[in-house]
C-alpha cells in the first residue's frame, strides 16, 4: 500500500493539471513601430477557464531574447487577468520580428503560447501634436438653436513623421469621432457641424478630445458655447397727422416672453411681451418727439418725429397756390382783352 502512494500522488496531480486551462485572450504592442533600443511594453489578458487557481508567470522571447514577468501572479478559475512587460527592443536586419509569448505555472510549467509581430525601423521617430485655436475663430463661439455652426481646430504635428489622430467632440448631446492623419505640419478641420437640438439657450461646455495613435496618449481641449434662442423681436413706428400721434407696434416671435425698455421723450417703462404676443403702443406727438426700444440693453428702434409743422406748412402753401392761380388766370385773360386792338366785346371773346 505504501508503494502505491507516490502513484495516487502523481495520478492525483495529473487529474489536477488536467482541470485547469488557461486561454490568451490577446497580445498587443504599445505602438505600431519601434526603434532600436527603444522601451516597448506588451500587454497580455489571459484568462482561466479550468476549475483550478492558478500561479503563472508571463515571458516573452525573440532569439536569446528573453523577459518575463517579474512576480508570479495568481488567477482563479473563471477570472481574466492583465499583465505588461518591458522589452528592450532588440536590434535586428529585418523591419519585422517575432516575438513568443509563454504562459508558464510556476509548478507544471509550459500552458500556453502564441505569437506575435514587432515592427522596426532603423530611424527614431518622434510623436507629439498640439491642438492652437484657429485665430479667427474665439474659444466662446455662437450657436443658434436648431442651427449648425463650425468649429475649426488647428491640429499641429510637432513630430517627424505621419501620425493618425482621433478627435473627438462632445458637448450637448453631441459626441462625433474624426479620424484624420497628418504629416509633420499643420491641419485645420474645419467644416464641424454642432447641433444644438432641443437644448435652451445659455452657455455650455464643450470639450474636443485627440488622441495621437504614435504618442498612445490623449489631451483634452475645453470650450464655451453660447447657445443663442431662435427668433425676433419687431419694433414698427409711424406717425398719424391726422389725430398728432405715434403709434408703435411690438411683436415677440420668441417661444419665451421678453422685457423691452420702451423710452418715450426720455421717460423709459418696462413691459412684458409674452411669446407669440402682438401688442400696439400710442403716444401723443409733442416737437421733437424721441422714442427708443430695447431688450436686454439691445437696441431694436431708435426714431425721431420732428417733422409735422413743415409738412403742414407745405400743405398750406399748396392751397395758397392753387389760389393764386385760380386769381391770375382770369386777370391775364381780362388784360389780353383790353389790349386788343379790335375792342371785341366781352361776349366775343368767350364766345
Amino acid at each position: 500500500m505504501k508503494r502505491n502512494i507516490p502513484l495516487i500522488f502523481g495520478i492525483l496531480l495529473l487529474l489536477s493539471a488536467g482541470m485547469s486551462y488557461i486561454e490568451i485572450n490577446s497580445v498587443s504592442f504599445d505602438k505600431d513601430i519601434y526603434y532600436h533600443d527603444e522601451i516597448a511594453l506588451l500587454t497580455v489578458q489571459i484568462s482561466n477557464k479550468g476549475s483550478n487557481s492558478e500561479n503563472v508567470i508571463f515571458r516573452a522571447q525573440f532569439n536569446n531574447e528573453v523577459k518575463e514577468s517579474s512576480v508570479p501572479s495568481q488567477i482563479f478559475p473563471k477570472e481574466s487577468l492583465t499583465r505588461q512587460i518591458p522589452i528592450t527592443v532588440p536590434s535586428s536586419e529585418n523591419d519585422t520580428i517575432t516575438w513568443r509569448v509563454y504562459i508558464l505555472d510556476t509548478m507544471f510549467g509550459f500552458i500556453n503560447s502564441t505569437e506575435i509581430n514587432m515592427t522596426l525601423t532603423k530611424q527614431k521617430y518622434d510623436f507629439g501634436f498640439s491642438i492652437k485655436e484657429n485665430q479667427t475663430i474665439k474659444t466662446n463661439f455662437q450657436l443658434s438653436k436648431e442651427k449648425e455652426s463650425t468649429l475649426s481646430l488647428n491640429l499641429e504635428n510637432l513630430g517627424n513623421i505621419e501620425d493618425e489622430y482621433s478627435i473627438e467632440l462632445s458637448g450637448f448631446q453631441t459626441k462625433n469621432i474624426y479620424n484624420v492623419s497628418v504629416k509633420s505640419g499643420s491641419l485645420y478641420i474645419e467644416n464641424i457641424s454642432l447641433t444644438s437640438g432641443d437644448n435652451y439657450s445659455g452657455i455650455y461646455p464643450f470639450s474636443a478630445k485627440v488622441c495621437s495613435t504614435g504618442l498612445n496618449s490623449c489631451k483634452n481641449y475645453n470650450y464655451t458655447v453660447e447657445i443663442l434662442e431662435s427668433g425676433s423681436i419687431t419694433a414698427e413706428s409711424f406717425m398719424t397727422y391726422e389725430d398728432n400721434k405715434i403709434i408703435l407696434d411690438l411683436e415677440n416671435f420668441y417661444n419665451s416672453k421678453k422685457d423691452l425698455d420702451i423710452t418715450f421723450n426720455n421717460k423709459t417703462t418696462r413691459y412684458i411681451l409674452d411669446k407669440n404676443e402682438k401688442k400696439r403702443f400710442i403716444f401723443d406727438f409733442v416737437p421733437n418727439s424721441t422714442l427708443s426700444v430695447s431688450n436686454n440693453k439691445v437696441s431694436l428702434l431708435e426714431k425721431e418725429f420732428e417733422e409735422l409743422k413743415e409738412e403742414v406748412l407745405e400743405s398750406i402753401d399748396g392751397w395758397i397756390l392753387l389760389l393764386i392761380l385760380l386769381v391770375s388766370i382770369p386777370t391775364i385773360i381780362f388784360l389780353v382783352f383790353f389790349k386788343n386792338k379790335k375792342k371785341k366785346s366781352i361776349y366775343d371773346f368767350w364766345r
